[in-house]
């Protein structure tokens, strides 16, 4: 596992909140795992940003698996399954629209993870509300899947990619008692790096 890279994105506070769920989760595991080289970056939301980053990254440090996390809705933990080439009209940080409707003007209408993103829901339903999703929100989140998608099929190293939305901070998940604090969103974290970790070695990725 020492020659694994893995880089971990979450996003900027956004819609005038303070706080993102899915930076808290990725900062709680930035100096947890030794035996593997270990990024995390924060994408500020705006149109454009995770091309733009996400590239730069896997040029310069060329990671092996990249997985995403966003804030999406209350409740419980979604695993992205697939992303649309679709920008909804909606400001983002910058208070600007996207450029234009579409991600990548030529490209493909969806992409596809080739996580085996079942097994990771039923390894992660052991201790967390956790559900597949086909629908990334159309913003910054379902930017950030289309773009690691288009960037692993191009990109020979980047052999595995993920996206995961956390429910906002400071909400209750669906048993009506727990917080999604920092407490859970650090535990929820390292069980994802773990399960990622476990799949990604024994070689269950999907090939395209």
């Amino acid at each position: 596992m020492n020659n694994t890279h893995l880089l971990v994105t979450g996003f900027a506070p956004f819609d005038g909140r303070t706080v993102n769920s899915s930076w808290v989760a990725a900062k709680a595991i930035e100096n947890s795992y030794s035996d593997i080289k270990l990024d995390v970056l924060e994408l500020p939301v705006v149109w454009g940003a995770p091309l733009r980053l996400l590239k730069a990254m896997c040029e310069k440090s060329a990671p092996s698996i990249i997985v995403s996390l966003g804030e999406g809705k209350p409740g419980q933990f979604e695993i992205e399954t697939v992303a649309h080439n679709f920008r909804k009209a909606r400001k983002d940080n910058n208070s600007d629209f996207p450029p234009s409707s579409k991600i990548k003007a030529d490209g493909p209408e969806s992409h596809f993870p080739n996580a085996p993103c079942e097994e990771f829901r039923q390894k992660l339903a052991e201790k967390f509300p956790v559900v597949l999703s086909d629908d990334a929100g159309s913003f910054l989140c379902e930017e950030t899947l289309y773009t690691l998608e288009a960037l692993r099929l191009s990109n020979s190293d980047l052999r595995m990619t993920l996206f995961v939305h956390l429910p906002p901070y400071g909400t209750v998940l669906n048993d009506g008692r727990t917080v999604c604090d920092d407490t859970v969103l650090s535990e929820f974290a390292h069980h994802l790096i773990d399960t990622t970790l476990n799949i990604y070695r024994e070689g269950t990725v999907i090939t395209d």
